[in-house]
């Protein structure tokens, strides 16, 4: 009876493990990856499947690029491994919507498809270090807060490690979604950088910031 009792716990116990649904991936195509935007991806995934809950009624709002790119992590986790996202009644994301969400997070949530914003300056960015956006970025917006003794010491921008090694996320290195030093400087930021009254980034100031975080944030 006893060796009975075993037997049936034993194959209980495999019943269960067999049961376990492993986290499936979808691999976007080339074709995808080059051809992603925050265009796309909203109006074939956040327009059918998110915006109705996460608009301007408050909490996590997916309707403009710059909140979106600034909840990426949070768009990850919830939709492609927990999978919590979309709630019902939203029916899960297809294949084809799986596809886009995945290309638009590896590309790092670009607002335009690759060649669609900007010259191609790809010899410029092989250039891009931190000595260079200090001298062009740095030096002038932010070192005048962000130095030891300044207003922001807690987080100096002085040298690479001070902002490497910093446990605020300022760098993380190939992602520039995930980076704080991005980010807050965004077009509608929450607390955006630099604080009024400085000037806010441009728009090709902070591309060569992306271009350094992409290329390793050497």
């Amino acid at each position: 009876m006893k060796s009975l009792f075993v037997l049936l716990v034993l194959v209980g116990c495999n019943y269960k493990i067999e049961k376990k649904t492993p986290i499936t991936t979808i691999r976007p195509s080339q074709e995808t990856l080059d051809s992603i935007s925050f265009k796309i991806l909203k109006e074939e995934v956040l327009n059918p499947k998110c915006i109705a809950c996460h608009g301007n009624s408050g909490g996590v709002n997916l309707e403009s690029f710059t909140s979106a790119l600034n909840h990426l992590a949070a768009i990850e986790k919830s939709t492609l491994q927990t999978k919590t996202m979309p709630k019902s009644p939203m029916t899960s994301l297809n294949e084809r919507q799986l596809e886009l969400l995945t290309a638009w997070i590896e590309a790092d949530g670009p607002e335009f498809s690759r060649g669609q914003h900007g010259p191609d300056d790809s010899t410029e960015s092989e250039t891009i270090n931190f000595g260079f956006v200090k001298k062009k970025i740095l030096d002038s917006k932010c070192l005048s807060c962000h130095v030891r003794g300044g207003e922001a010491n807690e987080l100096p921008f002085e040298t690479r490690e001070d902002i490497i090694v910093s446990s605020k996320n300022l760098v993380v290195p190939s992602k520039p979604g995930q980076s704080f030093i991005y980010t807050i400087t965004a077009p509608g930021a929450r607390d955006m950088m630099p604080p009024y009254p400085m000037t806010p980034l441009k728009e090709e100031e902070r591309e060569t910031i992306k271009k350094w975080i992409l290329n390793g944030a050497l």
